[in-house]
């Protein structure tokens, strides 16, 4: 793994810095560190005083919801696109 060369290369929770490194690219890498720093800091914010634990979950929790439903929304328009590449192919053949 190489370290990340953004100049976001550390995520801060409660006053700890933790280091990241990733084998992504460092544009990749970077936009990664933003969003979870962008999720823990949003759930700092509505979660009041909760142990650094109990934050990194929220967060994760946060990131898999996101995650499925682009899932979802991607798996439907794939359907959606199909159906639709059916059709065409009907009239055409």
């Amino acid at each position: 793994m190489k370290e990340i060369t953004a100049q976001s290369n550390k995520i801060c929770l409660r006053g700890e810095s933790i280091p990241v490194r990733s084998s992504s690219d460092s544009q990749v890498a970077g936009e990664v560190v933003s969003l979870v720093q962008q999720r823990i800091d949003a759930v700092v914010g509505r979660s009041g005083d909760r142990a650094p634990h109990h934050v990194a979950l929220l967060a994760l929790l946060d990131l898999a919801e996101a995650y499925v439903l682009a899932k979802r929304d991607f798996e439907s328009f794939r359907a959606s696109a199909l159906e639709k590449l059916k059709v065409i192919e009907e009239r055409i053949g």
